[in-house]
Parts: structure tokens; C-alpha cells; sequence
């Protein structure tokens, strides 16, 4: 597998409170093991409030909604849990949201979920100075034939983004 990711993803920082909109609402945040073993034990307030906001249905476990946002956001738009114990603290989930990996036959691409602003910002304005793709060290100019069904990898060749290799150690 070959692993590719574009430069603007490592330039991403949340907006957290600051941001227009928030990844808070429409969706269901389904939590990971680790982290519901991490809520289980949390103390105080904090830890009764994320466990009633937890609920278990279908074989998983994720945060109630209310109005269509998590029921932990605050009104300044901040999760109580990364204010007072940083992102370490969130579930997979949030921690890892708007990056995400699509694979493509044998290469995958780490970028960034559009339905960000800062994201989108990142994209639509970060101009590099190259437009090449990095692949195991090698320079790769025949995008169509890499990134064939690849509509951000596309877009980003329109634009003249350039992508560089990462990987697993």
C-alpha cells in the first residue's frame, strides 16, 4: 500500500470556539472502546455529564443529540471534554475529524472532510510552491492515472496542490 497525503493537511489546526460552524451537529458520534472505557472512569461532573450523554443502541455507542448537536456542546462551542483535558481526551472519532483515509486500489490518501471551514480554507487557499506527488521517494507527474476516481486528488491537481508520501513505522 502506498500512502500519500497532502501538504495541507499537517498545516490544519481546529478553530475550536472561533470556528463558523461546528462538527458538533447532524451527525452521530459513535465512540470507540477506548474512550468508553475513559468516560467510564472519569471523575466529577464532567464524568457524570459524558456518561449520561452516552447511549447504547445497535451494538454501538455514541452521544445523545439535541437539536441535532451533540448534547455536550457548549454554547461557546467548545466540547467540555477537550477544554478541560485537551484532545487526548476526545474519542477517535472527534479527535481525528475532518482528517480522514480514502484508499484507492493500492494507495491511500490522509486529507481533510470539506464540510470544515478551515479545511476548506486550507484547500482552496494554501498555494505551495510545487504541484508534484510524492510516492515512496519518487516523482509522480501522470496524476489521472494515480488518482483515477479521486475527485479531491483532481481538484487538487487543478489547483497545483502538491501531496507527499507518508506511512507507518
Amino acid at each position: 500500500m502506498k500512502y500519500v497525503q497532502f501538504d495541507y493537511v499537517n498545516k490544519f489546526s481546529c478553530l475550536a470556539g472561533k470556528c463558523p460552524d461546528t462538527c458538533c451537529k447532524d451527525w452521530q458520534i459513535i465512540l470507540d472502546e477506548d474512550a468508553i472505557a475513559r468516560y467510564a472512569s472519569l471523575p466529577g461532573e464532567l464524568g457524570e455529564q459524558v456518561r449520561a450523554a452516552m447511549l447504547t443502541e445497535n451494538g454501538e455507542t455514541r452521544f445523545r443529540e439535541r437539536g441535532g448537536n451533540c448534547v455536550l456542546l457548549r454554547d461557546d462551542g467548545l466540547c467540555p471534554l477537550q477544554a478541560a483535558y485537551g484532545a487526548e481526551m476526545l474519542c477517535r472519532t472527534c479527535f481525528t475529524h475532518p482528517r480522514f483515509t480514502e484508499e484507492y486500489g493500492q494507495t491511500a490518501e490522509l486529507t481533510l472532510s470539506l464540510s470544515c471551514p478551515e479545511a476548506a480554507r486550507l484547500l482552496l487557499t494554501v498555494v505551495p510552491a510545487a504541484a508534484s506527488v510524492y510516492l515512496t521517494g519518487a516523482v509522480y507527474r501522470s496524476w489521472p492515472l494515480i488518482w483515477e476516481n479521486s475527485s479531491v486528488a483532481m481538484f487538487t491537481q487543478a489547483q497545483g496542490r502538491p501531496c507527499r508520501h507518508w506511512g507507518r513505522k
